[in-house]
């Protein structure tokens, strides 16, 4: 089971901070250390509620007469007894109070030192009490500061709340320079219905303008004012999932391209309320992403060299490759899960002792991994005893590969695969050596077995040269001829009747199957002329029963002709990484976003849902 992220937050008893805690507990399935100056009756119904996941402690961190950093430390330190780690802080803690102009005398030098305590150096003990465990969470330490737009827009009347929060965005910026490896982000939540809000309609009369107020009484009365619940979503996100390309930024919520999927969707309908103009565009920002088509580079295969030999110039920041470097990506790419999988042909060379060996070492090198990082990657090791003819089985989410022949041993491995170690698939290349196709009559035992099992299977095209050198230096074989081999195992599979004889394989194919959605119409009327015994239209058929992928493939122009051709359900998320550039994945999955905006539950199985399903994962 994998262990739930830790999240400290700060002003958990009431109004923002108590929804930002029960989402954190209910959608993100996080343990939640919270702090509060006091236990309200529903702060402690969420706890009798989440007893294992919810851990409240008392703690003076917002007491207006004093900073009390000993029980901060303590706090922490019991949360720590109790969950062992912590992935996010959310920095919610605050008051308004005092009200008044500068000038005015009822407003003491202690009160406005008062106010700091809490707004800001409270903010600076819980930062020194969760940095270090901020620093080597597996997920990456996120900090939220929860600030408001009087960190810019300097309200009058507001003058200790203007100046805390102000130096509460500039702490975010300090830190986000600091600590690179700790996302910060500070957070304008908007007008959010808290009790704060309540304290201005009640003191505001007596110590802010009369038009300033009106802001906030109207947007009460009107009933604009956005709910807890739905702010609370992004923050919580922001917490466990903000891209570290936020970090050191203010962020409004509503305009915030850095959203969930359900706050996308609930914030919306509140901010469309909210005044007549033209509402911001809100994309969500999905760190749910599941990432299908994720490569794992060994030093020892000498990557650069092998692309070299191909025609591909793999990212030199990319080399030599470390899973950090993956999660990094990862981060920014808003991918949750990646599956870790050796590229085609790998491990290199005859079968024998050497290419064994050399399989076992991958084992072990992915295994180390996924131990170290559980709940960002999942790898399933090669299988190398008792192959014989077989150069290699490699298991991980979809990767079992098997080449030359199909012996009994290679089938009895695949049990071993899926049975014992759990596998959720088998990967193939889409050829091995220089003339036998993945769908050749040798491995029909294995399709057989695939097929008995309803397993799933991830179909990559091989870096075959074709029968002419690639054209241009800019045109590799990676470029024009891995997405052509993939093509050409699914119509082989299709035409040689196999697909259909084995309907209960599912088969992903990588690329969006290369040209196989532009190419199946003339395959079904070319190879029924040649001798198919399928008719067109069951050709068609038997193409739209794949899977694919959209690595380095999405676009309005292929994505347009993918939705002509399959439902959304056939699609799945994949990079390519670390074969290509962030920069390279993010071009592709903007023109995702862009495509599906407005089509919300087909974007969600595109990116996640369909291979949750598919792989479960």
């Amino acid at each position: 089971m994998a262990t739930r992220p830790v999240v400290v937050l700060t002003g958990a008893s009431k109004g923002l901070g108590l929804a930002v805690a029960k989402i954190l507990l209910e959608s993100f399935n996080a343990n939640v250390i919270a702090l509060s100056r006091t236990k309200t009756p529903e702060l402690r119904s969420l706890s009798d509620a989440h007893t294992d996941s919810l851990l409240t402690l008392e703690c003076d961190v917002v007491d207006v007469t004093s900073t009390d950093a000993a029980a901060v430390r303590t706090s922490v330190t019991r949360g720590l007894e109790k969950y062992k780690r912590i992935d996010g802080l959310i920095l919610n803690a605050g008051v308004l109070e005092p009200l008044g102009k500068i000038a005015s005398e009822e407003i003491t030098l202690d009160q406005w030192k008062q106010h700091f305590d809490v707004n800001f150096f409270s903010l600076v003990t819980a930062l020194r009490a969760t940095l270090p465990e901020l620093r080597k969470s597996p997920l990456g330490g996120r900090v939220v500061f929860v600030s408001s737009g009087a960190a810019t827009g300097n309200t009058p009347s507001w003058g200790p709340y203007n100046a805390g929060k102000a130096a509460m965005n500039s702490l975010c910026r300090t830190l986000a320079q600091e600590e690179p490896n700790v996302t910060s982000v500070a957070l304008r939540p908007g007008m959010v219905d808290t009790p704060m809000q309540g304290l201005l309609r009640a003191k505001g009369p007596s110590t802010m303008d009369a038009e300033v107020l009106k802001r906030f009484t109207s947007a009460y009365e009107k009933g604009e004012l956005v709910k807890p619940e739905d702010t609370g979503h992004v923050i919580a996100a922001l917490s466990l999932k903000a891209p570290p390309s936020l970090s050191g930024q203010f962020q409004l919520v509503a305009s915030l391209d850095v959203l969930s999927t359900a706050s996308a969707t609930r914030l919306g309908r509140y901010i469309r309320t909210q005044s007549s103009r033209r509402p911001p565009l809100i994309r969500p920002f999905f760190m749910d992403r599941i990432d299908v088509h994720h490569h794992i580079f060994p030093a020892s295969i000498g990557k650069a060299g092998l692309s070299e030999k191909v025609g591909w110039r793999t990212p030199s920041e990319n080399l030599p490759w470390t899973p950090e470097i993956s999660l990094k990506a990862m981060s920014e790419l808003g991918v949750k899960t990646a599956i870790l999988s050796l590229p085609a042909g790998l491990p290199p060379g005859p079968v024998g002792p050497e290419s064994r060996a050399a399989a076992r070492h991958f084992n072990e090198y992915a295994a180390q991994i996924c131990a170290d990082y559980p709940e960002r990657f999942a790898f399933f090791r090669l299988l190398t005893e008792s192959l014989r003819r077989v150069r290699y089985v490699q298991r991980t989410v979809a990767d079992i590969i098997i080449a030359k022949r199909a012996p009994p041993g290679a089938l009895a491995e695949i049990s071993y695969a899926l049975d014992i170690l759990k596998a959720r698939g088998i990967a193939m290349s889409s050829s091995y050596g220089e003339a036998l196709d993945a769908s050749d009559d040798k491995f029909d035992p294995v399709w057989e077995e695939l097929n008995r099992r309803a397993a799933v299977v991830f179909l990559h095209g091989n870096q075959t040269p074709s029968s002419t050198p690639y054209p241009h230096p800019f045109l590799g074989i990676p470029v024009t001829e891995v997405p052509n081999e993939t093509f050409k195992a699914a119509a082989h599979l299709v035409v040689a009747g196999k697909k259909r004889r084995w309907p209960d394989v599912k088969i992903i194919l990588a690329h969006l199957g290369g040209s196989t959605p532009f190419l199946a119409p003339r395959i079904a009327v070319l190879s029924k002329h040649m001798g198919c015994p399928l008719s067109h239209d069951e050709i068609m058929e038997d193409f739209k029963t794949f899977y694919f992928d959209l690595s380095l493939s999405s676009h309005e122009t292929t994505l347009t002709a993918m939705r002509a051709f399959v439902d959304d359900s056939r699609l799945l998320f994949g990079t390519d990484f670390p074969a290509v550039s962030t920069e390279m994945v993010q071009w592709y999955t903007k023109n995702a976003d862009a495509f599906y905006a407005g089509d919300q539950d087909s974007y969600e199985k595109v990116m996640y849902k369909n291979a949750r399903t598919l792989l479960s994962v």
